[in-house]
């Protein structure tokens, strides 16, 4: 099994076992180790310890915070760095004693100034969280998007930040890990942390501004600030698409479900969920609608962007392309040199399972091989859609978003459905050409680059998924929005 070593080393219980370890290596090899080495050997593990859960103890003494560029570094780069170095620290020690301990003075040097920040943090604790509830009651924000989740989650509120920003009412961003922060594009949009449900009661209720709660996606602490029944709560999702994520009844706690069309309304009243007459709302995507270009006819296929979802919480969700059939498929494109090839991964991809994180690795290490561009996950797609002549995907909100550009989209087919079935489970794909185990690519995209077939039913299919109106998309939501 391959290890994330960059992941492992920024555990400090991980390290500090390790730095154990090199001081039994070196007692075999120095035939023994001196009280001098043990010693520095423990203050290298101390230090390691404290490196490693300085960012956690920064969080946690203000639960409530205002966020902004120019705050002290949480976790200094450099952290990481020190920490895995101080692993030969028993090594040096037993050779020069001195040098060991130079080591260890010099790491604590380091190490003063994020504790002085510290010390501060934790002193002066109560008036920072009177200071933070303060600026926060001063903005009076009025409209709150709520975003919670795993460390890579930001990509959900930062397609929707450049439609926040067209709002004429507050809008502020509540986020309740730290991490998420970390992850959001630049903005003017005030972002709040809230730790602790008591620190969500403070911005939805006390303030006394909110009216309304917008949510990106579903994790489990929405429930913290859905009981605030005073609210307007309405589920906005991160992307459109077939996936079965998309027909939970835990969208039944919102009093609106905005989606992109008629479509999206079928989805749910298929899977048998108890609307109420006015609860979904078509609202289209107003950030594909911003930001991504569309061609008006069929044209040439010169560039093609390779966008595949992630595996899923669990398998029955699992609709990713990166596996082995789906790696062969995209090398074959790479080795003709016919075309030019973008890959973009889930920010998500291979965190679940440990087959896909491999065959990631593997369409990784061709594409480095034949200088393929590959892209941070974390990177906003829509600039490289608008830079492709076509789109490769699966069974993901990627492929309804693409369909405002009405370029050709190729779809693999992960759970080997068959046509009819394939459509009724999965209807946007009627706007794809399907990608088979015994498909051709290259002949599949040649083909499509000569003549696009589906170039009005991608069209019809667009309408459908993401409905068209008179004043666009994103005044349609802004407006519905501000209403409430």
């Amino acid at each position: 099994m391959k290890i994330n070593f960059k992941k492992q080393v920024k555990k400090s219980h991980h390290l500090a076992v390790f730095t154990v370890f090199v001081s039994f290596l070196a007692s075999c090899f120095f035939g023994g180790v001196s009280s001098a080495t043990v010693f520095l050997t423990l203050c290298a593990v101390l230090l390691q310890y404290c490196f490693g859960k300085y960012r956690k103890i920064y969080g946690k003494i203000i639960s409530i915070e205002v966020m902004r560029a120019g705050l002290p570094s949480v976790f200094p780069r450099y952290f990481s760095n020190i920490s895995v170095l101080l692993c030969v620290t028993p090594l040096i020690s037993e050779y020069s004693p001195f040098t060991g301990a130079a080591v260890i003075l010099i790491s604590s040097a380091f190490f003063a100034k994020p504790f002085y920040v510290l010390f501060k943090r934790v002193y002066g604790s109560k008036e920072l969280i009177e200071f933070q509830k303060k600026q926060i009651s001063s903005y009076s924000p009025e409209i709150i998007v709520y975003i919670s989740g795993l460390k890579n989650v930001a990509y959900q509120i930062n397609q929707w930040i450049p439609v926040l920003e067209l709002f004429d009412r507050k809008v502020a961003v509540l986020v309740r890990e730290r991490s998420i922060y970390d992850g959001m594009i630049k903005t003017d949009i005030p972002v709040f942390y809230a730790r602790t449900s008591h620190d969500v009661e403070f911005i939805l209720s006390t303030t006394g501004s909110v009216r309304t709660v917008l949510y990106p996606a579903n994790p489990m602490k929405n429930a913290q600030a859905l009981r605030h029944f005073k609210l307007n709560h309405c589920f906005i999702n991160h992307g459109e698409s077939d996936k079965a994520v998309n027909q939970s009844k835990f969208l039944m706690a919102y009093d609106k479900i905005l989606v992109g069309g008629p479509l999206a309304k079928r989805r749910l009243e298929t899977a048998g969920l108890p609307l109420r007459s006015d609860q979904v709302v078509f609202v289209g995507r107003p950030q594909a609608e911003i930001l991504l270009d569309k061609i008006n006819a069929p044209k040439e296929i010169k560039t093609i962007l390779y966008a595949p979802t992630w595996e899923g919480f669990v398998d029955d969700v699992n609709y990713s392309s990166v596996e082995e059939s789906g790696f062969q498929k995209i090398k074959s494109i790479i080795e003709s040199g016919k075309y030019k090839l973008i890959f973009k991964p889930h920010p998500y991809t291979g965190s679940r399972n440990e087959e896909t994180r491999v065959w990631l690795h593997e369409m990784e290490q061709v594409c480095k091989e034949n200088d393929v561009e590959v892209v941070d996950k974390m990177v906003p797609i829509h600039e490289l859609m608008n830079r492709s002549d076509a789109l490769i995907t699966d069974i993901s909100s990627v492929l309804n978003e693409f369909l405002v550009t009405q370029k050709p989209i190729f779809l693999f087919n992960v759970k080997k459905k068959d046509g009819e079935s394939l459509y009724s489970e999965f209807p946007s794909s009627r706007a794809s050409y399907v990608i088979e185990e015994n498909s051709n690519m290259l002949a599949m995209i040649d083909a499509v680059s000569e003549s696009d077939s589906l170039f009005d039913i991608r069209n019809s299919v667009k309408k459908d998924s993401l409905s068209e109106f008179p004043e666009g998309s994103a005044r349609r939501f802004i407006s519905f929005v501000e209403s409430l």
